[in-house]
């Protein structure tokens, strides 16, 4: 009988471990590729490349890829961490190094009349700079367990504020898919 209680409370404690295991993540109905923006999501004439994945300094299920608008040079990935708190230690982490302002790139601020916010999101943070001679924007975001970076270079005859923050807006949704 001691033996068939230990047996028992040993199983228990087990499953009692592992459900509190913060490593354990939900299940997603989405693809990690489903999660970036799509050929049709780009403005007409935009040169798209094939999905990569993994993503380097991400986690295995990560994906990205690079676009050109114009002369604008575009950058989306999506990385998915074991747990929320792995993808809020890569925003933070991320924050300083994105909107670092240095003698090369900055200062970084929201444009003027930008408005977007993330209704989604755990934490989401936009602002647009100088890098060199070009001028970028940049936005992190944590959705649950799941990193979000994506840049463009802006310009009055490419990627403009509008179209960026229209691209936002189809992340946000994506976003908000795959987390119901």
């Amino acid at each position: 009988m001691n033996r068939i209680f230990s047996f028992v409370f040993f199983i228990l404690t087990a499953f009692l471990l592992s459900s509190c295991n913060s490593q354990n993540r939900p299940i997603r109905d989405c693809q990690i590729g489903e999660l970036l923006l799509s050929d049709m999501d780009f403005p007409s004439g935009t040169f798209v490349d094939p999905i990569s994945s993994p993503v380097s300094e991400y986690p295995e299920e990560s994906a990205g890829r690079t676009a050109v608008f114009s002369d604008d040079l575009i950058y989306h990935v999506v990385g998915r961490y074991l747990s929320s708190d792995g993808a809020q230690r890569k925003f933070a982490d991320s924050f300083d190094l994105a909107f670092d302002d240095n003698k090369y790139e900055g200062p970084w601020a929201a444009p003027s009349g930008f408005s977007y916010t993330s209704s989604i999101a755990n934490q989401f943070y936009v602002a647009c700079g100088n890098t060199g001679t070009k001028h970028q924007c940049r936005m992190i975001g944590q959705y649950e367990e799941y990193y979000v970076f994506f840049f463009s270079y802006v310009s009055d005859s490419g990627m403009n504020i509008t179209i960026y923050q229209d691209l936002l807006d189809k992340i946000d949704d994506k976003m908000a898919q795959c987390l119901r």
